[in-house]
């Protein structure tokens, strides 16, 4: 069973300690994608009782490009295989020249020595990561997610004042994270979108599924302000 930590379309956070309960008596194994949770909440991944969990680290946690990581369970771990490579790494028998390995010669860790493959060429990118990190800690994951959901509750109260206007990210605390997506009515969304980025200098995305699901996407970070919520806000009512 494969589902999302927080919808990147409209920033639903998703039940996932339940949504795992209800899989583990069953023998379903979950993967979790956390492309968007790491650096936007709050959490620790060993508490939600997933068998995988994978993220990438350039959103929210404003790492480099190219970075990320896969969290699995002690079980998972015994029961996958990586489908590349980069022996030794702890379960090959021997080296790449066919020589045969002491046993226990990895220093890598247990999860890394198996699946880890080729990551000693991203030094650089990981480097920037390990200085995200720290940043989060020092700043208190706990502070820049209240920090967060304050923003966002005080864009969606703005929103909902613009006539046209309908939001699409949900309303109640349980549910809720840093990301607001709305729709203009009568509005071209990537047209507005692009109005916004080149004459008023503000940044937003266009998420586009079809029929199924058109809207702005809105996300405000730590360093943003309430006066760059009201320049977005004003921004989307001078074009409605």
């Amino acid at each position: 069973m494969a589902f999302s930590h927080v919808q990147y379309t409209d920033g639903t956070l998703m039940p996932v300690m339940e949504l795992c309960a209800l899989a583990r008596p069953r023998n379903i194994f979950t993967v979790v994608d956390g492309a968007q949770a790491p650096g936007l909440i709050d959490f620790r991944v060993s508490a939600l009782g997933c068998d995988a969990y994978a993220t990438c680290c350039h959103k929210w946690l404003n790492a480099p490009y190219g970075t990320g990581a896969v969290y699995l369970s002690p079980t998972a771990r015994a029961r996958l295989q990586p489908m590349v490579v980069d022996g030794p790494t702890g379960w090959d028998t021997q080296d790449r020249f066919g020589t045969p390995l002491a046993a226990g010669s990895s220093v890598l860790p247990a999860a890394q020595a198996k699946f880890g493959a080729l990551t000693r060429f991203n030094a650089p990118q990981l480097a920037g990561l390990s200085v995200a990190l720290e940043f989060h800690q020092a700043t208190s994951r706990p502070r820049i997610s209240t920090r967060l959901l304050e923003l966002s509750a005080y864009l969606k109260a703005r929103l909902a004042s613009l006539p046209g206007v309908e939001l699409l990210s949900p309303a109640h605390p349980a549910l809720a994270t840093g990301i607001v997506s709305f729709r203009a009515s009568g509005r071209d969304h990537a047209e507005l979108v692009s109005t916004l980025a080149s004459e008023d200098r503000v940044i937003v995305s266009h998420v586009s599924h079809g029929a199924s699901f058109d809207a702005i996407r809105a996300g405000a970070h730590v360093y943003n302000q309430r006066a760059e919520i009201d320049k977005l806000v004003n921004s989307v009512r001078a074009r409605l």
